[in-house]
């Protein structure tokens, strides 16, 4: 899989950093669509395959631990996600990995930690996808 081919899904449901997250994910070459909260998400993930899924954790409707959840045990799904969060007090790696996910980045997003972490994840997944 080339860099430029990764898939991904941003759930967030906060329109200027759904906008932000878009120019950064695209300035990398990556492809991506924008869900508004994880109800959404879901939705979209069972129209359209991802390679990762970029996750909120603070939405309307559906947050991201009950989206990761329901992916991971209604859907079967093992697709990575990353959680995105401003909430670096109360929410930590533990907390994310418990709920089903495979890593945190914290807001404001560090560009060079996003798109490390994407690469890792994506070619961990399809090396054992395989």
């Amino acid at each position: 899989m080339e860099i430029k081919d990764i898939k991904i899904l941003v759930v967030e449901d906060v329109a200027v950093n759904q906008l932000l997250m878009k120019t950064l994910l695209y300035g990398f070459g990556f492809e991506c669509d924008m869900a508004a909260n994880g109800k959404l998400a879901i939705e979209m993930l069972q129209c359209k395959s991802y390679d990762i899924i970029l996750m909120d954790i603070q939405m309307p409707v559906m947050n991201g631990f009950e989206a990761t959840e329901y992916i991971r045990t209604t859907m079967n799904s093992k697709i990575p996600i990353i959680a995105l969060t401003a909430d670096v007090i109360s929410v930590d790696l533990a907390i994310c990995k418990a709920s089903g996910m495979n890593d945190y980045i914290p807001k404001p997003i560090d560009k060079q930690l996003l798109l490390r972490s994407i690469v890792e994840l994506v070619k961990e997944a399809s090396f054992y996808n395989s």
